[in-house]
């Protein structure tokens, strides 16, 4: 936002700029590697991920095969909260990025005893069987 005001003495134009608080961007400092360069910094997680399996899978078309792959991982901040995803993507690095995405939009709650499930769960669905047992202590 730009305020112009006119002084009386010269009836000059002045600017003055201002900003609101919803304006104003925080400027991050960068290091510089030898080359001059800027370096990205990686942001830490709260959350750790496991993969589970990485899968090539194919997909046929007229022309021929297309190869990608497929990553299922687990996230979780073992507080609770925890998050499964599937992604894929033509290569690992891509399919693991969208399936950490994935997981941490979906994040569910359990609740824990002492840092372990309070039971024992089954869950079957489709073909698939999801077994858990408290840890011993």
């Amino acid at each position: 936002m730009t305020i112009r005001t006119v002084s009386e003495e010269n009836n000059k134009v002045t600017k003055t700029n201002t900003m609101n608080d919803k304006q104003k961007v925080r400027i991050k400092r960068v290091s510089k590697n030898s080359k001059g360069k800027s370096k990205r910094r990686r942001e830490e997680s709260e959350f750790d991920k496991r993969i589970v399996s990485i899968r090539r899978v194919t997909r046929v078309y007229e022309g021929g095969k297309r190869m990608r792959l497929s990553v299922c991982l687990v996230v979780g901040d073992r507080k609770g909260k925890i998050g499964i995803g599937i992604g894929k993507g033509a290569d690992v690095r891509s399919a693991e990025e969208k399936a950490y995405n994935y997981a941490l939009k979906h994040l569910k709650t359990i609740p824990l005893v002492k840092g372990t499930v309070p039971h024992q769960v089954l869950h079957k669905k489709g073909a698939a069987k999801v077994f858990m047992k408290p840890a011993a202590p």
